[in-house]
Formats: structure tokens, C-alpha cells, sequence
């Protein structure tokens, strides 16, 4: 049976202080959210729907903060700054993160927009998102100031 290596850091505890990159991308990298016509985007009802459910992630959890991000005819990149848990213990159901980690936010993230595209005019074919996410854990302000750019 094949096993999927995980791209998360062995040992490492995803809900420690810290600022976070992160790349989420569609599945088959299909162009979902928009176009970029004239070297701009223009989103579409799913990419203003990702791009207004990024920006609520702090309302719903008071540990994280949304830095700068921008949604791509494709992709998502954003900047998350976690000020470290509040909560222990896994989520309920099939997901077992743990509790406000970086795999949880994004998790949840992906299935809210999920669900909510359901009720847009024209929802897309399911699945929108790769299985997984790419993270950097942002090491210092040199490295925050170069991925903000």
C-alpha cells in the first residue's frame, strides 16, 4: 500500500507562536477564482468568496492573525500569525489535528469555502482544492519583509 509523505516538519508544533506562509492551490491547478488580463486579477464569485473567507479566519479564531495574502486565478498565497494555543485536544470528527494548529485553520478554511460555493450561481465541480497545502515557517523579519513582497 502506498504511503503519502507528510510536507510538514517531523516534530514540529504547528501551534506554537509564529508567522506562517502559506500556499493553497486547486486541485489539478485548474483556473477557479478569476483570470489575469493587463497584469491583473480579476476574481470571479469563488475567488471573491476564498478571498473573503481568508480575511474572516481571525474573526473566528482570536489566535490568529491574516497578514498579507492574495488570492490567484489558481492559488492562494497568505501570511497567518499565530499567537499559539488556546485550545487542546483534537477536533471532533474524522480530522485529527489539533486544535487551532495551522493544519486545522487551513482544513477548515478549505471546507468552509467548499460548502459555501454550493450556493454560488454557477458552484464549481468539486473537488476545488489539492489535498494538501504548502507552509514556510517564516524564520525572522528578513524573511517576513521578502515573502510580503
Amino acid at each position: 500500500m502506498h504511503s503519502r509523505r507528510s510536507p510538514r516538519l517531523r516534530d514540529y508544533d504547528y501551534t506554537q507562536y509564529g508567522a506562517y506562509f502559506v500556499t493553497i492551490a486547486t486541485y489539478r491547478m485548474t483556473q477557479l477564482f478569476g483570470a489575469v488580463a493587463n497584469g491583473k486579477v480579476y476574481l470571479n464569485d469563488l475567488g471573491r468568496l476564498v478571498n473573503d473567507e481568508w480575511q474572516k479566519i481571525a474573526e473566528i479564531r482570536p489566535n490568529v492573525e491574516v497578514d498579507h495574502f492574495v488570492v490567484m486565478p489558481n492559488h492562494l498565497h497568505g501570511i497567518l500569525f499565530l499567537s499559539g494555543r488556546q485550545h487542546t485536544g483534537p477536533l471532533k470528527g474524522k480530522i485529527t489535528l489539533p486544535a487551532n494548529s495551522l493544519g486545522s485553520i487551513v482544513a477548515q478554511f478549505k471546507s468552509v469555502v467548499t460548502k459555501r460555493s454550493q450556493k454560488l450561481a454557477h458552484p464549481p465541480h468539486p473537488p476545488i482544492w489539492k489535498r494538501n497545502y504548502y507552509d514556510h515557517i517564516v524564520r525572522n523579519e528578513n524573511d517576513l519583509d521578502r515573502i510580503r513582497r
